[in-house]
């Protein structure tokens, strides 16, 4: 699943926590770090493991992959017109197969609101891409609702026709056919593979499937629809139904398909002719934590069903909750309950178990107690060289031997659970110097302990001594001089506070980097 970086996105019981921001500097600024080319951005919102030696990233920037040889790793971007615009909320790996979907940010009578922009799916690890774009209805002869045929069912559904908060948050592959949970478009599929010869002559199209209304149990196949039934991802006060709002889809074999709701877990078995029964768990039926569930992993070994779980309203908690009897009853682990973590992803190798979260990553080995590993931290000769600025964790995959942490600031990767970092890093290196991102907002740019944090890059053959700051009025805001490597760069880390350990005032700061035989400019602007 999952989910810094390119839309704000409000709901009714809460905000979601994939705030893209496609226009970022670190999505413009890709290029050389680790001698290769980059990901398109820093905010890494999902990994996806192919094998051990192949890993795509979908970030707020696009799509990107490293191909690992040894103690080498080669980042690169990938770029094609069958690849969704924009950020990626949704990347779902398997051997060769990786599927992706799109989010731009668009702006509609003076606001900016989320766009979905399609899911592209490769059969061939990445190398091609057919593409589908965002699942939206045709516009009805009358009214607002279409009469759709289910396995012999007319369903009355509410037509979906534009893509404005229809974004595919999570994708899951189950037989021939690509899942998309996608809130206002609700949970649709498409067939992708072992298409007979008409299909192939006939583009596919997405279908709608039916789910459970709020206060219902169970939905069946063969099983006449009640009267006042509506497919509605509206909220019941308008008519639909928070069960309809799909936030999040995973396949646990080939018969069972699990789908997270505003109104909580719905368990689909899937029947020989494709038609799926379903049953529905909520806080209120089934113990789960919160009715809001943004996502899911099988722990395979255990055949284990983890769910993210958050709270909709005061008598629910944010946490996780799992079941180890496909959904007959539910677990939620204390200790996170106790911890009021906001989660974002949740993946699991063996008998561990990793989730992401507002306040770091944290693993268990029991499912029940948990420990928090360490923000990224690289250290080379016992001197910090590089550190990623982010507590937030957006998602994290173990492969071989390594794990994968993805934040807003960039990658870590550690063999030791976090006692030692690698970070990895995206930047365009400097022809003279640079602040980013700028503009610099102090409440949420690059949090550390609740402080924002902005980087300075020049190059280290100028042999820089210090940058003094200055303001509109160009009085001496603060100086700093402790620069450190970064390949070869020079970076220093300004934490928006002046001389006196003060967060300075909205507005443009004027920066001048002194070096040993000269100085350069440069322009910052501060938001608080």
């Amino acid at each position: 699943m999952s989910k810094a970086f390119v839309i704000l996105v409000s709901y009714a019981m809460c905000s979601l926590p994939f705030n893209f921001y496609l226009n970022d500097m670190h999505a413009s600024k890709v290029v050389q770090n680790h001698d290769d080319v980059g990901l398109p951005s820093n905010g890494i919102i999902d990994i996806g493991i192919a094998d051990e030696n192949l890993i795509f990233f979908g970030t707020g920037g696009g799509l990107g992959k490293a191909v690992i040889n040894g103690d080498n790793i080669l980042f690169s971007n990938l770029n094609s017109s069958d690849l969704p615009r924009g950020g990626n909320p949704a990347l779902f790996v398997l051997d060769s197969i990786v599927v992706i979907s799109g989010v731009v940010d668009t702006l509609v009578q003076g606001d900016y609101l989320s766009k979905g922009t399609g899911v592209s799916v490769s059969l061939d690890y990445g190398l091609t891409w057919n593409y589908f774009p965002q699942p939206i209805d045709s516009i009805p002869d009358e009214g607002k609702y279409l009469y759709t045929n289910w396995y012999n069912e007319t369903v009355q559904q509410l037509a979906v026709t534009v893509s404005i908060n229809n974004i595919s948050y999570d994708l899951s592959v189950n037989g021939d056919y690509i899942y998309s949970a996608s809130w206002a478009g609700g949970v649709r599929r498409i067939k992708f593979k072992n298409l007979s010869t008409s299909e192939q002559l006939t583009p596919q199209k997405w279908e709608i499937i039916p789910l459970p209304l709020d206060d219902s149990y169970e939905l069946l196949c063969n099983s006449s629809l009640p009267s006042y039934y509506v497919l509605d991802p509206n909220d019941p006060s308008n008519g639909g139904s928070h069960n309809h709002k799909g936030f999040a889809v995973e396949s646990h074999n080939d018969s069972i398909i699990w789908v997270g709701t505003a109104n909580g877990i719905n368990k689909g078995i899937i029947n020989q002719n494709n038609c799926i029964s379903w049953t529905h768990y909520t806080s209120e039926t089934h113990n789960i934590s919160g009715n809001w569930v943004v996502g899911f992993n099988i722990q395979r070994d255990m055949d284990r069903v983890w769910a993210i779980t958050w709270s909709t309203n005061s008598t629910e908690k944010n946490g996780v909750s799992y079941s180890d009897d496909f959904g007959e009853s539910w677990t939620i682990p204390d200790h996170v309950k106790n911890l009021d973590l906001k989660i974002y992803n949740i993946s699991t190798r063996n008998e561990k178990v990793y989730l992401s979260s507002d306040k770091g990553l944290y693993c268990s080995l029991d499912g029940q107690y948990w420990e928090k590993l360490s923000r990224p931290i690289e250290y080379n000769d016992g001197v910090m060289s590089e550190q990623i600025l982010s507590e937030s964790v957006y998602s994290a995959e173990e492969a071989d031997q390594f794990l994968w942490v993805g934040t807003g600031d960039g990658l870590g990767r550690t063999e030791n659970l976090g006692f030692e970092w690698d970070t990895y890093r995206f930047f365009e290196d400097p022809d003279d110097f640079y602040a980013y991102p700028n503009p610099f907002f102090t409440e949420f740019t690059n949090l550390v302990g609740d402080q924002g944090h902005v980087r300075f890059l020049c190059k280290s053959d100028v042999n820089p001594i210090k940058i003094v700051l200055f303001d509109s009025s160009m009085n001496v805001v603060n100086e700093l001089d402790s620069f450190v490597d970064i390949n070869d760069n020079k970076e220093i880390i300004w934490d928006g506070r002046n001389s006196l350990n003060k967060i300075v005032s909205n507005g443009v700061y004027f920066c001048n980097l002194i070096y040993e035989n000269g100085n350069s400019w440069t322009k910052l602007v501060v938001i608080n």
